[in-house]
C-alpha cells in the first residue's frame, strides 16, 4: 500500500460539478436479464426494499450522458452489500452488492471514469451497519460471550433483531444497529475500510449521520488514515445544520450544505423571506467557515434525502431557474442529484428515488439545457469557482441584489432579480 505525508491537497475540487447517483435507479446494464432476478420494473413506484436493478456496468455505459452534461465528479450512495435498495445498512464493508456487480465492474467504472476526467466519491455509512453485519450476527448467536457485544449499544440479552428492541438503532430503526466507534477495535475495523477501498483509487469520501456519531476521534482518525495513503482525498461529512465542529483541517474538507439549500428555498422557491433576509442569511453562511472550507463545501439542493427540487417549485421553471442559478454562482461546489436535470419528479423518500428517465421524449429538455450553459459558465469563469463574495447592493422592494466575486485577475457581478416579471 502506497503511503504519502497527510497534508491534504484537494485544489482539484475548485474545478468539480458533483453529480449524485443512487446506483439502484440509475441505469441497468446491457448484459443484464430483464428476468429472473426478482427486480421490480423499471419506473414502478419506489418502495425501501423493492430493487429495480441499476448496475455498476449501467453507470459505466452511461459516461456518455455524464460527460455531454459537463458533471467531472460522482458520487455513488452505498454500493457494499446490503438488504435495503438505498444499502445504508450494509452488511459486508469489503464486497460490492452482487446487485450492482463485482470488484472487477468496479474497478472498470473507476478506470474509465479516471480516464474521461471524471473522479468518484464513495458513501461511506461508518455509524449504523446493517443485521446481517457479522459482528452483529455473533452477538444475536452468542449473547453476551460474544467478543463483539461492545461494538454496539446493547440494552438487554438476548439480543434478537426481529423481535422485541433491545439495541439502539439509528433513527430508532432496527435494522440500523448504531456502532460504538468509541471501541478501539470497532474503530480500528472501519478505518481499515475506508484504507482499502481509498486504496482502490477513489478520489473521496462523502461520510453520512456525521453528527451521529459521539465526539470527534473516529473522524480525526478517519482523516488521518485516508489522506496518509491519497492527501487528495475529499472528505465530506453529511451536515444537515452548521457544521463547525467537523468542517476543519484534520476532520473533514467540507460538507453538505443544507443550510444553504433551505436559504435558496426560502427565497426562490417558497417566496418566504424578504430580499434583505435572504442576503443577511447568505452572509452569515459565508462567515461560518474558513473561506477555504467554503470553497469545498457540497452545495446541494437535491439530495436521496429530500424531495425534488421539480416538485418543490410546482414545476415553475423560473423558479427552478433562479434557484439553480445562485447554486452555481455562489461559492462552493454545485451538486446535482440525478434526474434533476431533466425534471424528474418525486416527493418524500422513497418517491426521490425514481428510476432515471431514459426516455428523452419524457425530458425536459429546457432545464436540460440550462443546466449545461450553467456548467459551461462555471468552467469557463474563474470567479465562479474561486472569486471572493461581497454584497454590493440591496434593493429589497424591487426584489433585487448585486454581488461581486473577484480574483486577482478578474471580476463578475451577479445580479439577481427575484421576481416572477422581471
Amino acid at each position: 500500500m502506497r503511503r504519502h505525508q497527510s497534508a491534504s491537497d484537494i485544489s482539484w475540487t475548485r474545478e468539480a460539478i458533483i453529480y449524485q447517483i443512487f446506483p439502484d435507479r440509475f441505469a441497468r446494464d446491457s448484459q443484464l436479464p430483464k428476468q429472473g432476478f426478482g427486480f421490480v420494473s423499471w419506473g414502478s413506484k419506489p418502495t425501501a426494499h423493492g430493487f429495480m436493478g441499476g448496475t455498476l456496468r449501467g453507470i459505466t455505459e452511461r459516461f456518455d450522458y455524464l460527460l455531454d452534461l459537463g458533471v467531472n465528479l460522482i458520487y455513488l450512495a452505498p454500493i457494499f452489500c446490503a438488504s435495503a435498495n438505498h444499502r445504508y445498512n450494509t452488511y459486508d464493508y469489503y464486497r460490492i452488492d452482487p446487485r450492482l456487480g463485482t470488484l472487477a465492474d468496479f474497478q472498470t467504472l473507476l478506470s474509465r471514469a479516471h480516464a474521461n476526467g471524471i473522479r468518484v466519491l464513495l458513501d461511506g455509512v461508518f455509524n449504523h451497519c446493517g443485521r446481517g453485519f457479522f459482528p452483529f450476527y455473533d452477538v444475536m448467536e452468542r449473547g453476551p460471550a460474544s467478543p463483539f457485544t461492545s461494538w454496539f449499544f446493547i440494552t438487554q440479552f438476548p439480543v434478537n433483531a426481529f423481535g422485541r428492541f433491545r439495541y439502539r438503532g439509528w433513527q430508532e430503526r432496527p435494522f440500523m444497529p448504531i456502532l460504538n466507534l468509541a471501541n478501539p477495535a470497532t474503530r480500528r475495523y472501519f478505518l481499515d475500510v475506508a484504507a482499502y477501498w481509498t486504496s482502490q483509487g477513489i478520489d473521496g469520501w462523502r461520510l453520512d449521520a456525521v453528527a451521529d456519531v459521539r465526539g470527534h476521534r473516529f473522524w480525526k482518525a478517519l482523516w488521518q488514515e485516508v489522506k496518509t495513503i491519497n492527501p487528495s482525498s475529499y472528505m465530506v461529512a453529511e451536515i444537515w445544520g452548521p457544521g463547525c465542529s467537523w468542517i476543519r483541517d484534520g476532520q473533514f474538507d467540507g460538507g453538505t450544505n443544507y443550510v444553504l439549500r433551505q436559504i435558496i428555498l426560502d427565497y426562490f422557491i417558497h417566496g418566504s423571506i424578504s430580499t434583505r433576509a435572504f442576503v443577511s442569511r447568505v452572509s452569515k453562511l459565508l462567515r461560518m467557515y474558513p473561506w477555504e472550507k467554503t470553497l469545498a463545501m457540497m452545495n446541494v439542493l437535491g439530495s436521496h434525502d429530500t424531495e425534488r427540487l421539480y416538485d418543490l417549485a410546482r414545476g415553475n421553471m423560473l423558479r427552478l431557474k433562479l434557484a439553480m442559478l445562485f447554486q452555481f454562482v455562489y461559492p462552493g461546489i454545485p451538486a446535482l442529484y440525478y434526474g434533476d436535470e431533466i425534471g424528474m419528479k418525486g416527493g418524500k423518500d422513497p418517491d426521490n428515488r425514481r428510476g432515471m428517465e431514459w426516455n428523452h421524449r419524457k425530458w425536459n429538455h429546457e432545464l436540460r439545457n440550462y443546466t449545461k450553459q450553467l456548467i459551461a459558465i462555471r468552467k469557463s469563469f474563474p470567479i465562479f469557482r474561486e472569486g471572493n463574495w461581497t454584497v454590493v447592493q440591496v434593493l429589497s422592494s424591487q426584489q433585487c441584489c448585486v454581488f461581486l466575486r473577484k480574483t486577482q485577475r478578474t471580476f463578475g457581478f451577479i445580479l439577481i432579480h427575484n421576481d416572477d416579471h422581471p
